[in-house]
């Protein structure tokens, strides 16, 4: 190739991948922007308040949980059959069958903001999260859509699902993994002696797989992701 054709091409490499990257922080903001009330205010009024020390907002009997427009880390610890949740934030709390809902309206008001979910419960549904999201539980279910911010898996997930994540995405699957629009690296864990059917679309990174066994298979589908991909045993 000569000099000229290959400094063209490095130039519409680097193009393309500015232009993917603005895509795909511009629909991460919109959205984001889309679900709060932007405040037009001098620094002083705007400055955040400390949220404060953890409290107990009380127990309820759910299977699953959805949480949406929170300002502030989300943890999921496992725990005993009724739900405990703690917080220092004004969070909004209700149950409709079986499963809770968990919101908040003045989040963005707040710094050190966090939200603790104990409990025995086996789905969870979470949107537009500006912060970290931590999964301590063991679930048969989880659906992420909008997070700026990392995503942490400790404990084996049947089935997830994550599409618009602004930051690392680490997480440990049983089953099945759908991961798509992710600026960031994404590691996925799978059982010891269990291989990875890894379908990959449009990653712009190195993609490696040193998954391997015969005990079982997890489905691994990731695409449109601007970062290393990872798969491998535990």
């Amino acid at each position: 190739m000569k000099k000229g054709g290959f400094l063209g091409f490095l130039i519409l490499g680097l193009f393309l991948v500015i232009v993917i990257v603005g895509l795909m922080v511009g629909a991460l903001a919109l959205k984001y922007l889309g679900t709060h009330e932007i405040k037009i205010c001098s620094c002083d009024s705007c400055e955040k308040v400390p949220a404060g020390p953890l409290k107990t907002l009380g127990e309820y009997n759910a299977s699953s949980v959805e949480i949406a427009k929170i300002v502030g880390d989300v943890v999921i610890k496992p725990g005993n059959s009724s739900v405990v949740v703690k917080s220092n934030l004004p969070i909004e709390v209700s149950v409709d069958n079986s499963t809770l809902f968990i919101t908040c309206s003045n989040c963005s008001e707040y710094k050190n903001g966090r939200i603790i979910i104990e409990g025995n419960i086996s789905k969870l549904e979470v949107g537009k999260i500006l912060g970290t999201l931590e999964i301590y539980a063991p679930l048969k279910e989880v659906k992420v859509d909008s997070v700026l911010g990392e995503l942490d898996g400790y404990s084996y997930i049947d089935e997830f699902r994550a599409e618009d994540v602004l930051g690392e995405v680490n997480i440990k699957v049983r089953k099945s993994v759908e991961i798509e629009k992710v600026l960031g690296e994404v590691d996925v864990e799978v059982p010891e002696e269990y291989k990875a059917e890894l379908s990959v679309g449009k990653v712009l990174g190195e993609v490696h797989n040193s998954s391997e066994g015969d005990k079982g298979k997890v489905e691994v589908r990731v695409s449109k992701v601007l970062g290393e991909l990872s798969v491998e045993n535990e």
